[in-house]
């Protein structure tokens, strides 16, 4: 019987060649794999009732008393969240704030700085979302701008609003967040709740149907 040729250099060759570009490939995929578990993760948990909080200003603040909503954003990765920020856009209008942190200072600065906080792994850290005064008559997004001086640009309208809270940090992941607002001429009354995902969807439906609507009469 005749013998199967033995492979010259180059069938060699090319054959180490798959074999090494097919290692290559499993490495990068592991190495893919490797990095995003090793990078932070946000995650904003469901908002509670202790996440609406009544807060009484003392002097030397000017007195004031207000109700605050705001949200738990965890990091359930392995390593610390680096520079954390997070923004509030108004549904409808597509006005957007940078929010500021709770037990943080409040730095109102005209240059655009955004509140900051670094996460450890496995912590949270409470986010300031709106909130309402006894004093200043009315409720805004939180950001320092209002907290500051009653910003008029994130001013709430009385009745219901939907915000998108949008959390980034550092070499890490974006979450989000769909919250509904309540106000009212009553500071104490302002409330808010976290939208599911049926709710958001049937939501966005009666917006867009709405402004539908007003494109027609218009």
């Amino acid at each position: 019987m005749p013998q199967p040729a033995e492979p010259d250099f180059w069938q060699t060759f090319f054959n180490l060649g798959g074999i090494a570009g097919a290692l290559s490939l499993i490495w990068q995929i592991a190495k893919a794999i490797w990095e995003f578990f090793r990078k932070s993760r946000l995650k904003v948990l469901a908002l509670k009732g202790r996440d609406i909080l009544t807060i009484s200003i003392q002097p030397p603040a000017e007195p004031d008393e207000r109700r605050y909503v705001t949200l738990r954003v965890k990091n359930i990765g392995r390593h610390f969240a680096h520079r954390c920020v997070a923004y509030a856009k108004l549904m409808g209008n597509g006005r957007e704030v940078s929010l500021h942190w709770a037990d943080t200072e409040i730095r109102y600065e005209t240059g655009g700085r955004s509140s900051q906080v670094d996460i450890p792994p496995g912590f949270a850290h409470r986010l300031d979302v709106a909130f309402s005064s006894s004093r200043g008559k009315g409720a805004w997004l939180a950001s320092e701008a209002a907290l500051h001086r009653y910003d008029d640009y994130a001013k709430l309208d009385a009745g219901q609003c939907l915000v998108k809270v949008r959390v980034t940090c550092e070499d890490g992941n974006i979450a989000v967040s769909w919250v509904r607002l309540r106000s009212s001429d009553l500071w104490h009354d302002f409330n808010g709740e976290r939208m599911p995902r049926s709710l958001l969807l049937r939501a966005s439906a009666r917006l867009v149907e709405r402004l539908v609507s007003v494109s027609r009469n218009a």
